[in-house]
């Protein structure tokens, strides 16, 4: 039986963490064929759309300030799918 150390185990666990963490946008949420997501894109978070099929990519949002570091995050599409309401 091979013995994997804890101390290795921690270290795999934090990378495949962080791994997840980078590759998923801070939010994301489905209507229909098109997902509503936040993305550290343009050096500060926005939000964005794009078709399921990764086409169509659409930046929603500008809400870059330097002096307050305003964040547009946490998107929800509204009951129909017509509107996106975010923080």
């Amino acid at each position: 039986m091979l013995r994997v150390p804890k101390s290795v185990l921690g270290m795999a666990a934090f990378a495949l963490a962080a791994a997840l963490l980078v590759a998923t946008p801070a939010s994301a949420e489905q209507a229909g064929d098109v997902i509503a997501f936040a993305s550290f894109e343009d050096g500060d978070y926005d939000i964005y759309t794009m078709n399921v099929d990764g086409t169509g990519l659409q930046n929603l949002t500008t809400a870059f300030d330097d002096i307050n570091g305003y964040d547009d995050t946490d998107p929800a599409w509204s009951p129909d799918g017509t509107k996106i309401a975010f923080t």
